[in-house]
């Protein structure tokens, strides 16, 4: 919920008028194509562009990343899950 205030709070800064749930529908996929991406770069530095491919196609798809548990609070798994994500596939860069 954190995340989605900040993000919400600056686009409101910047004078862009986005409703606070259309953040936090939109930060899901969101975190989940940087974390894709920030895969890709990592796998494709360590292994080729091929294994970078194949990596962020496998984290693309990988239900733990993009879908939330069917009992958890909405607005909770966004931050919770996949920030969380994101920052241990940077942590040791």
């Amino acid at each position: 919920m954190v995340t989605s205030a900040i993000i919400h709070n600056f686009l409101q800064f910047i004078n862009l008028p986005v409703d606070i749930r259309n953040v936090c529908v939109l930060l899901a996929p969101g975190f989940s194509a940087l974390t894709a991406l920030a895969t890709y770069l990592f796998t494709r530095e360590m292994s080729g562009d091929g294994a970078g491919l194949l990596a962020a196609a496998f984290i693309g798809i990988a239900p733990g990343i993009i879908s939330i548990p069917p009992f958890s609070n909405l607005l909770k798994s966004f931050c919770d899950r996949l920030w969380l994500t994101f920052e241990v596939t940077f942590r040791d860069r």
